[in-house]
């Protein structure tokens, strides 16, 4: 697809993360500071520094073009459903808890004194950080494994695999409980960031900080509910065919 340059070349740093705070992520990968270049045009950006102009409004078009797909996930089998949630959404905390940590790191360092609630958000997400990282591992070398095994238990005709699936339909412990734990940190978040409501006074990171906190919030409420009520219940009725 060609890009109308001219329509756009006067579009500033901040108009672009406006439109959509996942451009920031383009614009670092080339060096392109966010904050103090947020009033420069792009092209402006790309002529001073040597960076392709085009290349960049490839990527930004593409970035635009891709959509999240509706995936009817509850028609799979668990196998499926567990590669799926492995490479889509595993990957996608893995990939984000790093750089949002960093995000809010940057944010603090700019507007720390005048919106000290930042502290508190930070806090809360090493937090969920540090206790999802063990549940993600956990998950990785014990559960999926297990339920693998199970399926392919079932699929030959043998006998169930010795083990148990960690009491995930417990509700006081096991997944059901690292995933109770992550919603209430996320939601306190939500509560801190006043729903993400963006101050006045604020720079292109403090935006794109928040727009990365809602977006990873969006995709573990997907990432919990694919577990929660699609994967574990079938695991159960999975166990129970096997007595």
């Amino acid at each position: 697809m060609t890009i109308k340059i001219p329509i756009i070349k006067s579009k500033s740093i901040s108009e672009w993360i406006s439109d959509d705070y996942r451009a920031s992520d383009i614009f670092k990968k080339y060096g392109i500071e966010l904050c103090s270049n947020g009033d420069i045009t792009l092209l402006e950006i790309c002529e001073q520094n040597g960076i392709s102009y085009e290349n960049i409004l490839q990527e930004l078009e593409t970035l635009k073009r891709k959509n999240q797909r509706h995936l009817n996930c509850e028609d799979w089998e668990a196998d499926r459903l567990i590669y799926h949630i492995m490479d889509t959404h595993h990957h996608y905390v893995n990939t984000n808890m790093d750089p949002i940590l960093h995000y809010a790191d940057e944010t603090i360092k700019i507007h720390g004194d005048t919106h000290p609630e930042l502290l508190r958000v930070r806090s809360l997400f090493k937090l969920f950080v540090v206790e999802f990282r063990k549940h993600l591992k956990e998950e990785e070398e014990k559960v999926f494994p297990y339920i693998l095994n199970l399926v392919i238990a079932k699929s030959i005709g043998s006998d169930k695999p010795s083990g148990e699936i960690f009491q995930i339909n417990n509700p006081e412990k096991g997944m059901k409980d690292d995933h109770h734990l992550a919603k209430d940190l996320v939601s306190k978040i939500r509560e801190v960031t006043n729903n993400y409501l963006l101050p006045d006074d604020v720079c292109n990171t403090f935006k794109v900080f928040y727009n990365k906190l809602e977006e990873f919030e969006a995709d573990l409420i997907t990432h919990i509910h694919l577990e929660d009520k699609i994967l574990f219940p079938k695991i159960a009725e999975l166990e129970k065919s096997f007595a």
